[in-house]
């Protein structure tokens, strides 16, 4: 299903940009469910997640990839969405789940008994870092973040 319009949404929901809350005014469309961490709302039939709908609600226009600055899915508030690239948005994404080291990028390797500090851009791993020493690996990696616009938020759990 296409985007739903601006008018479309406003007909169907109150929505507060201070809160990130959406109201239902009829029968039309329900606040559901979670979806990976995300709101998901009903409505015309199918299914949307809440922060595309609040962009819609309150821009007018369909966003590319909606990124919540401080990482939280459900926190829908406008002033912590904002419409960026993919690109962008994993700049600002938390440690992954299966991270073993404690630290985005870097990882040891077991085949050269070292850390290893990579980085995953313009569809290619670079590997920034080989060293012994686990200090050194996660330098290289925070030291390149800093200098690419990484969010001081990326990485963290």
């Amino acid at each position: 299903m296409a985007d739903p319009t601006q008018q479309q949404l406003k007909e169907i929901f109150k929505f507060n940009s201070n809160t990130g809350e959406f109201l239902r005014l009829n029968r039309k469309g329900k606040v559901g469910t979670m979806s990976s961490g995300y709101l998901r709302i009903y409505l015309l039939g199918s299914s949307m997640y809440a922060h595309r709908l609040a962009w819609i609600y309150c821009y007018g226009k369909s966003p590319g990839v909606i990124d919540h600055i401080d990482g939280n899915p459900l926190n829908n508030k406008i002033s912590n969405l904002r419409d960026v690239t993919t690109s962008i948005n994993a700049k600002n994404q938390k440690l992954s789940k299966s991270n073993k080291s404690g630290v985005c990028g870097v990882r040891f390797a077991t085949a050269s008994n070292a850390w290893i500090a990579t980085v995953w851009a313009n569809g290619a791993t670079r590997h920034l870092k080989l060293s012994k020493d686990f200090f050194e690996a996660v330098c290289a990696r925070k030291s390149y973040d800093a200098k690419n616009g990484f969010t001081q938020r990326h990485g963290m759990a």
